[in-house]
């Protein structure tokens, strides 16, 4: 950025107060809270640098003269100078302070002087940056640095309201400058936003505004003191808005390509450009499930989709007049941006719809009103498996499907609900049925695939399949349970119709027993005799008979040597006497 002075062109006084104030800091004394040798260095570094732009004293005999800053300032040295002297006598006071005790008036009266000096330098650092039209981002910085020294002094006064109002001042500056910033700078910001957290909440505790001391009840306290609107406050905010749109414009014309679900294609369109990066920063600005914030997420994602089909309509009027070899290139890159844009677009509504649901679950709300909730989540899902980019993603599609098929899940469960409460157990038991049925689809579907899904907006995992399998089987015992105790109040006819049954009386032989034969008493209203109950006793033998089956079939030898084994063709005189073994 430049300016122009006497026809000639300098560059813009450019300070960044954080990283200096950091780095000198940290290196001369205050790593280990040495006030004094941080002191001395300001002073040295002082001396050096009214050397340097020849502001020095011309004799020490002659009495002191205040020299004054040239009109036109050319050179970020003089914010220097100014910015040293409220840190010389900040460190000072700082030292000081350590030093003293509660009970020392005077050494407090000493303190506060010096916070006072350090503030007024501060004050007029911020004037000069102002003054001479230094970088918009420096005027900020000094500004939040002025706003800090200030609120030192009020609390060091105990004017507890006015050091919350420099304190909230500061912080917000910093959080701006936080978003516009790159890493580095982005660390120091929220460094200084660290420091500033405790003096805040000490603040309200002293004027009993807050009692909390989370971080959630800081963000709270800042945004009330914002809505207050303190003075200078919409003068601050108005600059804020136009540091953003500065740094945004600036990172957009770096912006250059885009990448989203492991694929990266050029970006050449700069207002696109400038949308989506505005919409990112929305979206990464967003703190919980606050409706207003979803509904800035939304209308900033629905100005990239806008932009986005503007620029797809311009590329196809400039190709219906001329084609060249990277039209077909260009246009497929306008139409992943677009599917970028819109998918974000329907996805945030999706998360905001769901948000609301939560919420009307914990309230106790009816389950009709969320119903149309899921309704409205099961259009946004439709409206992105109608992307173009999707239609030729097979993976993007099964992701779509599977959670068209886990919402309508959760949609079932709810019109179960409302079924439930008016008592209709079956179709609530069978809509139950349909939503298990669902999730056993989205749970095949799933283990086909490997989600791509990377930016976390919509991603239905297993766990949650498997936690939603266990809230149906757990709803549905209950529908069981509901249905059976309201059976239960059908107990006296059940009672009497058991009174009127009467067992003994037979009027017939015993159906069982007479197959054979058409029983005339079907066509009467009383169930015709089945069987005998109790059974009619028959006798039976005490002891079983033994028959032994085969004892017939076993051939006995006729004689008797034969049944000895003994051979007859052996036996005489002779044969008897030597034939003997």
């Amino acid at each position: 950025m430049t300016m122009e002075v006497d026809g000639k062109e300098h560059l813009a006084l450019d300070l960044d107060v954080l990283n200096v104030t950091n780095e000198s800091r940290q290196t001369y004394g205050l790593r280990h809270q040495d006030y004094e040798r941080y002191r001395q260095y300001c002073s040295q570094h002082l001396r050096r640098l009214r050397q340097v732009l020849g502001q020095t004293q011309s004799s020490a005999s002659k009495p002191y003269q205040k020299k004054e800053f040239p009109d036109e300032i050319t050179d970020s040295r003089y914010l220097h100078i100014l910015l040293f002297q409220s840190e010389r006598a900040w460190a000072y006071a700082m030292e000081l302070k350590r030093e003293s005790s509660s009970s020392e008036s005077r050494k407090h009266h000493h303190v506060v002087k010096r916070f006072r000096r350090a503030a007024l330098y501060a004050s007029q650092l911020s004037e000069v940056a102002e003054k001479h039209s230094a970088e918009k981002r420096t005027q900020l910085d000094v500004k939040a640095y002025a706003s800090l020294m200030n609120g030192y002094l009020k609390m060091e006064e105990q004017k507890w309201q006015e050091a919350l109002d420099h304190y909230v001042a500061a912080r917000t500056i910093y959080e701006t400058l936080a978003k516009a910033s790159n890493a580095h700078q982005e660390t120091l910001c929220h460094s200084a936003i660290d420091e500033i957290d405790p003096s805040i909440r000490f603040c309200a505790h002293m004027l009993r505004s807050s009692g909390g001391t989370s971080q959630h009840d800081i963000d709270d306290l800042v945004s009330a003191m914002r809505d207050k609107s303190a003075p200078g406050m919409d003068l601050l905010e108005a600059q804020l808005a136009e540091v953003a749109a500065h740094s945004r414009q600036k990172r957009a014309q770096e912006m250059t390509s885009i990448s989203w679900r492991h694929t990266t294609v050029e970006l050449r369109n700069a207002e696109l450009a400038m949308s989506i990066l505005k919409a990112q920063e929305t979206a990464q600005a967003e703190s919980g499930n606050d409706v207003d914030r979803f509904d800035e997420v939304l209308s900033a994602w629905a100005e990239a989709e806008k932009a986005a089909k503007k620029a797809i309509k311009e590329d196809e009027e400039a190709t219906a007049k001329v084609k060249s070899s990277k039209s077909a290139e260009t246009t497929q890159n306008l139409h992943f941006c677009y599917t970028y844009a819109a998918y974000n677009l329907y996805a945030r509504s999706i998360q905001r719809n769901l948000s609301l649901a939560k919420t009307i679950v914990k309230e106790g709300g009816r389950p009709q009103d969320i119903v149309k909730l899921y309704d409205d989540v099961l259009k946004n899902v439709g409206s992105i498996g109608e992307l173009p980019t999707v239609q030729h993603d097979h993976t993007f599609e099964q992701e779509v499907e599977i959670q068209s098929k886990y919402f309508k899940a959760w949609r079932c469960i709810h019109v179960a609900d409302a079924y439930s409460s008016l008592g209709r157990y079956a179709e609530t038991l069978g809509l139950f049925d349909l939503a298990f049925n669902y999730i056993s689809q989205a749970r095949a579907s799933l283990q086909q695939i490997t989600p791509q899904n990377d930016d976390g907006l919509i991603n239905i995992t297993e766990k949650e399949l498997q936690e939603t399998e266990q809230t149906i089987r757990g709803r549905k015992c209950k529908a069981h349970a509901a249905w059976y105790l309201e059976q239960g109040e059908q107990t006296e006819d059940v009672s009497r119709k058991l009174e009127d049954m009467d067992l003994d009386e037979v009027d017939e032989v015993a159906l069982i027993k007479r197959l054979d034969n058409y029983p005339a008493s079907m066509t009467a209203k009383r169930l015709p005799h089945l069987v005998d109950f109790p059974p009619v006793f028959q006798p039976i033998p005490m002891k079983p008979m033994l028959f032994d089956l085969a004892l017939n079939h076993v051939e006995y030898p006729e004689s008797l040597s034969t049944r000895s084994g003994k051979d007859q063709a052996s036996g005489g005189w002779f044969g008897g006497w030597f034939g003997r073994k």
